[in-house]
């Protein structure tokens, strides 16, 4: 099952406060604008390099971004175990309807 995060990314964030491309971004991460455009949309988690690159690049504290990945984090858990609710709920209807 796959959950999106429907909240704007850190680095799409970032990449607005300064005005950039994600390109721009991209170069002084020095990574590809591939891998950054798979960043921004959140279906790749970075590397701790490309933390710390983070960091020096937008002068941005570890607290800040820590805070990011913990939302993060607890609202897809919290998705996921609504969704396990759900799909068990509907096992038990269709197993009452059987008997």
């Amino acid at each position: 099952m796959k959950i999106k995060y429907n909240k704007p990314t850190l680095f799409e964030d970032l990449r607005y406060e300064l005005r950039l491309t994600g390109k721009e971004v991209a170069e002084k991460l020095e990574i590809t604008p591939s891998a950054y455009c798979h960043l921004e949309k959140g279906s790749t988690w970075p590397s701790f390099a490309t933390l710390l690159k983070t960091m020096e690049v937008f002068d941005v504290s570890f607290e800040r971004i820590a805070e990011y990945y913990r939302e993060r984090e607890a609202y897809i858990t919290r998705a996921a175990t609504r969704a396990n609710s759900r799909t068990r709920r509907k096992k038990r209807r269709t197993i009452r309807k059987v008997q």
